[in-house]
């Protein structure tokens, strides 16, 4: 698990591009804390931050979009500390207040 306090930070071969929260753009990662990233079959980055819920990264578009907790739908809490993506191409969140659930991308 690789942890990063600054950001989430991509290199190309050539140079980094750093990606922070900014509160005034809703279109950026919702937290400078990572947990871990993960990529799916789509070649799309979901991150796991330490507040403000899950991220997934739309390389395509270059954007990112926010998934927020609703424990009667999705997960539990804004923690995500782990993220998986199983053969099936499942998504499973681990949250801190409840642990695992199959989140329907």
């Amino acid at each position: 698990m690789a942890r990063n306090f600054n950001g989430l930070a991509r290199y190309d071969g050539y140079s980094c591009k750093l990606f922070q929260h900014n509160p005034r753009d809703s279109n950026s990662i919702s937290g400078n804390y990572i947990y871990c990233v993960t990529e799916d079959r789509e070649g799309d980055l979901w991150i796991e931050t330490s507040e403000k819920g899950l991220n997934r990264y739309i390389r395509n578009e270059g954007r990112f979009v926010r998934y927020r907790a609703n424990p009667k739908a999705t997960f539990s809490d804004d923690i995500v500390p782990w993220v998986f993506l199983d053969s099936g191409g499942e998504l499973w969140v681990a949250c801190w207040s409840f642990g695992l659930a199959r989140y329907d991308t």
